[in-house]
């Protein structure tokens, strides 16, 4: 089994333009995926759209981290981004693992208190299991053969 970094590195994502430019230098995005979203559309009185993401980037240097990311946007307020440096989940070899250590994570807030990560079940099915075709769902059971 692969961990996710090794699925980053294998993907070799560093083609093509970059995704941005830092001061710790160039990275492209190995792995994108939305995990969760909410919130309400960003309208008038209505909560703002937000929407959670996880993100690992390869740099030009070789270097390979992994962040998770909080987007919000409210019409009055426009775009926020609070990110948070979450290199442990580079460790993960499958989806069962990698769900369980995003949750162990807080991402700073417009609020006082930092927010929860988690992997909703709709964006599991339908954006983080597809994104990592690579990574298997779940070891065998303890009690198989």
């Amino acid at each position: 089994m692969k961990t996710l970094k090794q699925i980053a590195i294998d993907r070799k994502a560093r083609k093509g333009p970059v995704a941005a430019v830092t001061a710790d230098g160039a990275y492209w995005l190995a792995v994108h995926s939305v995990i969760n979203s909410g919130g309400g559309d960003g309208i008038g009185q209505s909560a703002p759209d937000v929407t959670y993401e996880l993100k690992v980037r390869h740099y030009r240097s070789g270097e390979v981290r992994a962040y998770l990311t909080r987007h919000t946007w409210h019409q009055n307020d426009g775009n926020h981004a609070d990110k948070t440096r979450a290199d442990d989940l580079l460790a993960c070899t499958t989806i069962e693992e990698l769900r369980q250590a995003i949750a162990r994570h807080e991402i700073s807030s417009d609020y006082c208190k930092p927010k929860p990560c988690s992997v909703s079940a709709w964006h599991l099915e339908h954006n983080l299991i597809p994104d990592l075709p690579e990574m298997v769902l779940q070891v065998a059971a303890p009690d198989e053969a």
